[in-house]
């Protein structure tokens, strides 16, 4: 039981993007038996830090935004038999959106 209140400092878009990092990372971690790999353009993750962070609740909903649109995007990409073995996958954006495509 917590009888007290501890007060935390409000998450920065460094943070954000750091985390948005870790998550690509361990994305990577999981793709490498199948010589895959992900990664964002610079304009992604800022649509990602944007779009995927609550400030009420804090980076929870970044884990729940990045798999239900980066993962998905590339688990999209090499179903299609649009990306194999030894591909990077990279994460746009284009019109708003986020796109996968093969580098």
């Amino acid at each position: 039981r917590l009888d007290e209140i501890i007060c935390f400092k409000p998450l920065t878009k460094s943070n954000i993007a750091s985390i948005i990092d870790l998550l690509v990372k361990d994305i990577n971690r999981r793709l490498e038996d199948k010589e895959l790999s992900v990664e964002l353009s610079d304009e992604a993750k800022a649509f990602i830090t944007d779009n995927g962070f609550d400030p009420i609740y804090g980076a929870r909903p970044l884990k729940r935004f990045v798999q239900k649109n980066v993962e998905t995007l590339a688990a999209r990409l090499i179903l299609e038999g649009n990306a194999g073995r030894g591909d990077v996958i990279g994460i746009g954006l284009k019109e708003g959106a986020l796109f996968a495509y093969k580098k």
